[in-house]
């Protein structure tokens, strides 16, 4: 772990606020697997050591911190991030703001945007350092310009359902929860396929995403699903074997936290929407009136 004193905030700060849009909304989606940091094999055998140890209901929470210590000396980008979480949260060591701070700025000197993410929130939760909403909400920009899905959720909230009615910019929104969801982040594909059926009215491509996020093992997408086809929301027709599907596939998701279908939209395609037509594709059609353009196909991280 580096030693160096912490970069002023003043300073990095400036070069953020340099680097933003000054006038009109410009929005260009980034991948962040394209600003990631590379990672030795060594320091990834420990940092999966300590997630297969952590998501063990009893382990040794103090073991798992000393495994994501050393993988964050090889400046595994993923270690480092849950790593600083663990000091602000003391778990299996002792709260640290100092720490804190010291491995989200090793983040930062990096490159991994999650760090610009990280200390969007350390900043907005005053967490060591003066509380500064301003320089969260740069951060968070600068984040989400490098394809940090937590980021892009963020905003997408924000402009989507976060600000008065009037205030609201779907433009953005649907940008941002768009991006997101091409960062292949199973909650992003939740977020998206909310956006999609409330924000846009467009029900196929949001069960699509929906669907995505059940391929990655959520639950409460497979309940989505499962209560679209029972209840016939969105104008579905009630398809009872559907929905038992759906149903069947939430309870593996709660016996088995790794259960995956990583083939989902063509192993289980969807049936039709009853007006706009055309059901679960890898790459959804869209409406020809449609508002919008083809899709393109604060926690641990994996």
């Amino acid at each position: 772990m580096s030693s160096k004193a912490l970069i002023p905030f003043n300073i990095i700060l400036l070069g953020i606020s340099l680097a933003l849009p000054a006038s009109a909304f410009e929005f260009d989606c980034k991948l962040e697997k394209t600003s990631l940091p590379p990672v030795s094999a060594e320091a990834d055998a420990l940092f999966l050591q300590a997630r297969k140890l952590e998501k063990q209901r009893y382990h040794d929470k103090e073991h798992v911190t000393a495994l994501y210590e050393q993988a964050a000396k090889l400046d595994h980008w993923k270690a480092l991030h849950n790593l600083a979480r663990r000091y602000r949260l003391g778990l299996g060591t002792y709260r640290s703001a100092a720490k804190t701070l010291e491995t989200t700025q090793r983040l930062i000197e990096l490159g991994a945007p999650i760090g610009y993410y990280d200390l969007a929130v350390i900043l907005e939760r005053g967490y060591g350092v003066k509380y500064d909403m301003e320089g969260a909400w740069l951060y968070l920009h600068k984040a989400a310009k490098l394809g940090e899905p937590n980021a892009l959720i963020r905003l997408g909230n924000h402009y989507g359902y976060n600000l008065p009615r009037e205030q609201q910019q779907n433009d953005k929104a649907a940008a941002y929860f768009k991006c997101a969801a091409q960062q292949q982040s199973t909650e992003a594909y939740f977020e998206y396929a909310d956006w999609l059926s409330v924000g846009e009215d467009r029900y196929p491509e949001s069960m699509h995403y929906y669907q995505l996020a059940v391929g990655n093992g959520m639950m409460k997408a497979a309940v989505a699903l499962n209560a679209v086809f029972s209840l016939g929301y969105y104008k579905y027709q009630i398809d009872e074997s559907v929905a038992k599907l759906y149903d069947q596939i939430a309870d593996n998701i709660i016996a088995d936290p790794d259960f995956r279908i990583p083939d989902i939209t063509t192993r289980y395609p969807l049936p039709p929407h009853p007006v706009q037509g055309y059901g679960s594709l890898p790459d959804p059609r869209v409406k020809p009136d449609s508002n919008s353009d083809k899709p393109d196909s604060d926690t641990a991280q994996e």
